[in-house]
């Protein structure tokens, strides 16, 4: 979906064309003839100020807005859920790609919470804050290489014991910014989820009426990544308070399960291999025990 292509688009980034083709030139992921392709941007600037960076005659007029592995990266991701909605149409569909924390250098850093993302709200982040740059940087993760080369994103591994910290300590708690200093804006990862937990935000965000957006799906996570659609609320949607209880303890329990279980291991794998456990001296004493009455 391009403008060569004659979709109407309109993109917003950080980086204006010319900055965004030079970086692009020195990254080897780039395929051949990929810098060329890198279109106008037509608003330069912050996600989370979308709603004032596109006029305000476009509010309320847009059928989709993409966002591919930019959500993450938001100090303050209800700014941008927020103006999202605005500018789209009742029904509009928002659109994104999420790291899953299971399979990139997230791994063993705590999911997000909703008073994280109000905090920022309340605060009006403009930038990471410290603590966020330090457990990224210093929880760095990725599986072992025989090459030495870490991986920013991976499959899922089958046991936490495939993953290993990379990320370093004194060094990064020296560069944790003291009173008076500027802190410049470091890029990291302010939103650490996985589906599950992804879900919970937005159904507790949107009963807060902190955000004016519906989950329609979520995609199940595909190599490192997952895929949600969130609609512009028409306003014909509620939940009860028992239901919308119910449905947090689930999405609870499910994103806790995701967590402590990468992969394909599961609490029924985990089970099986208990019981496996707890089975082999009660196997040994049974034989034991027909042997005996044999020899009678």
């Amino acid at each position: 979906m391009s403008k060569a292509e004659g979709w109407n688009v309109q993109i917003l980034d950080i980086l204006d064309q010319d900055e965004l083709r030079t970086r692009a030139r020195g990254m080897a992921s780039i395929a051949p003839g990929g810098v060329d392709r890198i279109e106008p941007v037509d608003f330069v600037g912050s996600a989370c100020d979308i709603a004032e960076l596109v006029p305000s005659e476009m509010h309320g007029s847009l059928d989709y807005i993409l966002s591919s592995h930019n959500f993450e990266h938001l100090p303050d991701p209800l700014k941008f859920l927020d103006g999202a909605a605005r500018l789209l149409k009742p029904g509009g569909l928002l659109v994104m790609a999420i790291p899953d924390a299971r399979g990139c250098f997230d791994f063993f850093r705590p999911v997000t919470t909703l008073g994280d993302w109000i905090e920022a709200r309340f605060e009006g982040r403009r930038h990471p804050r410290p603590r966020q740059v330090f457990d990224c940087k210093s929880r760095l993760a990725s599986p072992p290489s025989e090459d030495g080369r870490k991986s920013s994103g991976f499959t899922q591994p089958g046991s936490v014991q495939e993953v290993a910290i990379y990320g370093g300590l004194q060094e990064i708690f020296d560069g944790w910014p003291k009173d008076g200093e500027s802190r410049a804006y470091i890029d990291t990862h302010c939103t650490v989820v996985t589906p599950a937990a992804f879900e919970l935000l937005i159904l507790e965000a949107r009963a807060l009426g902190l955000i004016d957006l519906d989950l329609v799906a979520v995609v199940p996570t595909k190599g490192t990544e997952f895929f949600v659609r969130l609609r512009r609320s028409t306003g014909a949607d509620t939940i009860d308070a028992q239901t919308l209880q119910a449905r947090r303890n689930a999405l609870a329990r499910r994103a806790l399960v995701e967590r402590i279980t990468p992969g394909d291991v599961g609490f029924g794998t985990i089970a099986k291999a208990r019981l496996r456990k707890l089975a082999s001296p009660i196997r040994t004493w049974n034989r034991k025990r027909r042997a005996k009455r044999r020899s009678r």
